[in-house]
Formats: C-alpha cells, sequence, structure tokens
C-alpha cells in the first residue's frame, strides 16, 4: 500500500517540528540558546509589542530587551522600541503567534508574549515554512528534473547543507522563511511561466512574494533583481501593451507590502526611510574576506555544507553546457560570496555555517540535480551516492554538536573544528 503525497508531506512536518523541540526541550527560555534571543529577538519583538502592549513600551515585561540578549532597545525617554531587523519575518510569523497568544488566554495562561507557548510555535513556524519551501521546489524541479532525481536532489540539499540547521534549531532566524520565498517566487515564475507578464492574478502573487522577500531580509532585493531579469525576458516578447497591467499590479503590491515597515520607520527613527544598522555596514569591500567565507572552520560556507561542493560541480557542468539558468545562478553565488564576504564581519556573528547562503539553496539545488542526473545513469552512483549519504549523516552530526557559536581559536582553528566534525 502506497502512502499518500500528502501524507508524506504531513509526515515530515510533524517529524521536523518533533526533532525541533526535542533540539530546543532544555534550552531555558532566556539564554543565547533560545529560539527568541539575539537576532531572532529582534526580528520577532513587533509582535508582542503591537499586538500585545499596543506599542506601549511600559506594558512590554520588565527588561525584557536585556532577558533577551539586545537583540532590540526599548527607549523609556522616547517611549519607543528600536530594531534595526524589518518586519518580514514578523509578519511571517503572525498567524502562529496568534495561535500561541489565543491559547494562552484561552488556558489562563500568561499572555506577555515571551512563555514556553509563543517559543513552541516559532518552531513550528520555522518548519512549516520549510515544508512549504520544499513542496514548491518538489513542483518547480519537476519541469527539470524526473520525480526520483527531484527526491534525492531536495533530500541533500536539505540534510547536506547547514538548511537543516536553520530550519530545525535557528527557527527564529530569516533564512528559512527567506527560503520558502525563494522557493514560492521560483514556482511562480517556472512552473507558471506561461502567466507571467499576461496575468493580473499572477501580477499581484509576484509582486506580494518579491516584497516579502525584500522585507524579511532587504539584501534578498539581489535574488529578486537576478532572477526577475532572467525570467521577464518575455515581457518584451509579448509587448509592453500587453503586460503593463501585470508590471503595474506586481509594482504596487510590491510596494504596498512595505507600508507597515515605513510606518515603524518613522515611529521610531523619524523617517519613513531609515538604515537601522548604524555603523554596520559591508565595509571590507575592498578587501573582502573570500577565502574565509567560503572555507573557514569558523562559519566557512563549504566547511558547514559539504553539499556544496557537488553543487559547484553540477555548476560547472551547466556552465560548460551553456544551460538555462546557468550563468543566473553563477552571478547570483558570486554576488553573494562578495556581499557576505564584504560584510564588517563575514561570519555574521553566532551561526552555522555562511548563512547568508541558506535562502539561495531554493536555487542552488539545480545543478545539484543536474549532477546527481549524471550520476545516476552511470556506474559512479554505486560509490558517489553512498559518499552522499556519508556527508549527509557528517553534517547532522556536526550540526546538532554545535553550540551556537563557535568557540575555537581563530577563524582558521581546524582542531577545533575537526573535534565537531568527528
Amino acid at each position: 500500500m502506497k502512502l499518500k503525497p500528502t501524507l508524506i508531506w504531513v509526515f515530515l512536518l510533524g517529524f521536523l517540528v518533533f526533532l525541533s523541540f526535542n533540539k530546543h526541550s532544555k534550552s531555558p527560555l532566556f539564554s543565547y540558546q533560545s529560539v527568541i534571543h539575539a537576532d531572532k529577538a529582534g526580528y520577532y519583538i513587533y509582535l508582542p509589542a503591537f499586538f500585545i502592549a499596543g506599542m506601549n513600551v511600559e506594558k512590554l515585561p520588565n527588561s525584557i530587551d536585556k532577558k533577551t540578549g539586545q537583540g532590540f532597545q526599548i527607549d523609556f525617554e522616547q517611549k519607543i522600541v528600536k530594531t534595526k531587523y524589518t518586519t518580514g519575518v514578523a509578519i511571517m510569523e503572525l498567524p502562529f503567534f496568534l495561535v500561541a497568544h489565543g491559547a494562552s488566554y484561552a488556558l489562563g495562561k500568561e499572555t506577555s508574549g515571551f512563555t514556553a507557548f509563543y517559543y513552541g510555535v516559532i518552531n513550528i513556524a520555522s518548519v512549516s515554512y520549510l515544508i512549504i519551501g520544499l513542496l514548491l521546489l518538489y513542483h518547480s524541479l519537476q519541469t527539470m528534473f524526473s520525480k526520483k532525481i527531484t527526491i534525492y536532489s531536495l533530500a541533500f540539499i536539505l540534510l547536506g547543507s547547514n538548511l537543516y540547521y536553520y530550519a530545525v534549531d535557528e527557527t527564529g532566524m530569516s533564512h528559512v522563511y527567506s527560503f520558502a520565498l525563494f522557493s514560492a517566487l521560483f514556482y511562480l515564475l517556472v512552473f507558471h511561466e506561461k502567466y507571467v507578464g499576461r496575468s493580473i492574478k499572477y501580477g499581484v502573487m509576484i509582486g506580494f512574494v518579491m516584497g516579502m522577500i525584500v522585507l524579511v531580509r532587504p539584501t534578498n532585493i539581489l535574488f529578486v533583481f537576478i532572477l526577475g531579469l532572467t525570467y521577464f525576458r518575455q515581457l518584451k516578447e509579448i509587448g509592453f501593451i500587453r503586460n503593463w497591467r501585470f508590471l503595474c499590479s506586481a509594482t504596487i503590491i510590491g510596494v504596498f507590502v512595505f507600508i507597515p515597515q515605513l510606518l515603524y520607520w518613522k515611529w521610531a527613527y523619524g523617517n519613513y526611510f531609515s538604515y537601522s544598522y548604524g555603523n554596520e555596514s559591508f565595509s571590507n569591500w575592498d578587501s573582502p574576506k573570500i577565502l574565509e567565507t567560503l572555507f573557514a572552520p569558523n562559519n566557512g560556507l563549504f566547511t558547514h555544507s559539504l553539499v556544496m561542493i557537488f553543487v559547484i560541480i553540477g555548476l560547472g557542468i551547466m556552465l560548460y553546457k551553456n544551460q538555462f539558468l546557468s550563468k543566473t545562478i553563477f552571478i547570483l553565488f558570486v554576488l553573494v560570496t562578495y556581499l557576505t564576504a564584504s560584510w564588517w564581519v563575514y561570519t555574521f556573528g553566532c551561526g552555522f555555517g555562511a548563512r547568508t547562503f541558506v535562502e539561495y539553496f531554493a536555487i542552488l539545488v539545480i545543478p545539484l540535480g543536474v549532477l546527481i542526473t549524471k550520476i545516476d545513469s552511470s556506474r559512479l552512483k554505486y560509490f558517489l551516492y553512498p559518499l552522499f549519504l556519508l556527508l549527509i549523516i557528517v553534517n547532522v552530526n556536526m550540526s546538532y554538536h554545535y553550540d551556537e557559536c563557535w568557540f575555537g581559536n581563530g577563524n582558521w582553528d581546524w582542531e577545533t573544528y575537526c573535534a565537531n566534525f568527528f
């Protein structure tokens, strides 16, 4: 008896939720290992501040900014909450937050926004968006590969990269939410390519997804711009007169998505447009830490996403054959690498691997699929598939033994890395 695909996805959702709760079961609420701490608290604070405190800082729990790792600041003189992070993650967490708030109220529990109920639903939110992203990619990739290759590719990219870590462990970070949105945009452009430029409905959906992608993480505009240029080539083919409604609807919705952010910036910083990151910038633009970003034991991409070795080989095959999307993926990889290496701290603080690449696995899975297609039709599969499995086991094992932050002696401390690797 074969299980229906829906049941398989539901089972996967439940299993990953269980793993996430198990991972956080021994983490105190107000610790650096908790679901809402530091950056994660900075993304989340919009929800309790608006829906519980009504933007009245005096109604927030005492010293909650300090308890949650200073991911945001409370200015009692001006009576405002300041967070440098945009509202995108909070908007995506909102349905889950409302469930936790309603359940807490109904059961007579504390409704401060910072109890185990609220922390728990963030785990469910993260895994849910991971499943949504994988499901959309599952349909999109089948326009390029067989079902078997699609399943292998998704399994390898999930378990062989730091996508798993940021979906199951660091559930309050922005990356898995971006991954779901990247997958959604890819799905709309690939699976429904014939409607792009012709349907107002798809203009609205694409505009909304693009707006949310940038709202979750502003640097994601790179993905929107590069992928948009690649797929909107047909707009020129069908003529401006036929697609102006599509373009207008996409633009209007994309701008509309930003209204909550503009209102917040005006309230907190006095301007509708504000750079809230202060002195943090791409200050290493003239001396980017390329090698560290890619290979350092401290948060390097290849050292914490072992499947990237095969992604690069697959991308090389695509470039050699000049396949569709090969140049797009190559340009995105180069630009993301440069921007990551140019940030004032290339590690982006505590994390497991170069976390700025997590969302891009929604498109880096394609060259992996190209390589797996080659492997599957040759005898190499009897050697390489076991190797893939070994790398997956090592990668997942590393993520479970990683303690949220790098405590090695410098960025190139291979001894500490190998201890975690084995």
